[in-house]
């Protein structure tokens, strides 16, 4: 696929491993709702920090001009996040 459809599948596949963790759905929250969440089950800071970061990238990757790389290797970033979050939930 290309890189904007990495991008979206790789958003997709984060939040929808948060809202399955999480037993309700995610999609549509703010990172402040999300962060919050996330500490009442106490994560570490620096891992809400790093997903809600995550987030806000892949979201603002969906803006970016036609053929821009993605900023990261989202595959391998989303892969850290969730078994770092597979760790604490």
């Amino acid at each position: 696929p290309d890189d904007a459809a990495t991008t979206a599948q790789a958003g997709r596949i984060l939040v929808d491993y948060l809202s399955a963790k999480l037993d309700r759905p995610v999609a549509g929250w703010t990172n402040t709702a999300l962060a919050a969440e996330l500490h009442a089950r106490q994560l570490p800071l620096a891992l809400v920090d790093d997903v809600c970061a995550c987030l806000s990238e892949l979201n603002a990757a969906r803006y970016r001009p036609a053929g821009a790389p993605p900023p990261v290797d989202v595959r391998t970033r989303v892969e850290d996040l969730t078994a770092a979050l597979d760790a604490g939930l």
